[in-house]
């Protein structure tokens, strides 16, 4: 039976997927998730379950044998997730890039050249990079076309510290997607993932479910930045009473929320 061009296809998570490995070489320890699952006061709370990502599957090691399966299976196409902390272990706030701002102030466009790329191969770790692109040629080994997710969730702890942010209520973080920073360094991350391996990559996923990152964020304080949920349901996360503010978006959602934030 044939699809003509209809890719059938898996997806996996480098937080998720990646560590396992009995030598714990796969260990990336360097994310906001990866410091929130193992937080003593989560635990206490009951906040996180305790199974932890280093317990996970080693797709790091072990992605040869996985795109096998998925080609015995008659798939076609696979997407991996990248982990940007496993990129760029350590901040990349210190290149100075172009910025131009709208006329509501805002971040319009970042304009990076060939002498920001050089400054990030600096600061690229090399052998997690070149990992990546031994996965990625695997999977065009294996006839897959190949889909790339920058972003699926997790953020470097350079760019967000979600116990600092919790303990100060977001007065201190860095506090990832809150910051604009974030939004630059994003930019210098995808452009430089572009720049060393967008020449195997078939298709391109900026963000895995953004509403979830943006909005929804789980329902839950299972999520490192749930203290914005709070603020975009209209609800002042700097008062210990969490009266709602102005927002037309009252309904049972809201009311769910409200419930979460006050058990902070």
């Amino acid at each position: 039976m044939g699809f003509g061009d209809f890719l059938w296809g898996v997806s996996s998570s480098g937080f998720q997927f990646e560590m396992g490995d009995l030598s714990g070489e796969s260990v990336d320890a360097n994310t906001d998730w990866f410091v929130w699952v193992h937080d003593k006061e989560n635990f206490r709370r009951g906040v996180v379950s305790g199974d932890f990502p280093e317990n996970g599957v080693n797709y790091w090691g072990l992605y040869a044998k996985d795109h096998e399966i998925a080609r015995r299976l008659g798939l076609n196409a696979y997407r991996i997730g990248l982990e940007w902390s496993r990129i760029f272990p350590k901040s990349t706030a210190d290149v100075e890039v172009g910025i131009e701002r709208a006329s509501d102030g805002n971040i319009s466009n970042i304009d990076l050249d060939d002498k920001d790329l050089e400054a990030f191969e600096k600061l690229a770790d090399k052998k997690a990079l070149d990992h990546y692109r031994l996965i990625v040629e695997d999977l065009r080994t294996k006839g897959f076309k190949v889909f790339v997710c920058l972003n699926h969730f997790t953020l470097p702890l350079w760019i967000h510290d979600p116990i600092t942010t919790r303990a100060t209520r977001l007065k201190r973080g860095p506090r990832g997607w809150l910051d604009e920073t974030t939004v630059v360094e994003f930019a210098k991350y995808a452009a430089y993932v572009a720049f060393r391996l967008g020449d195997i990559v078939d298709y391109w996923a900026t963000f895995n479910e953004p509403m979830a990152a943006t909005y929804w964020l789980e329902f839950s304080l299972e999520f490192p930045q749930y203290l914005k949920l709070c603020q975009t349901m209209g609800l002042d996360v700097n008062q210990t009473a969490f009266q709602p503010l102005e927002n037309p978006r009252q309904t049972w959602v809201g009311k769910h929320i409200r419930k979460v934030c006050l058990k902070l």
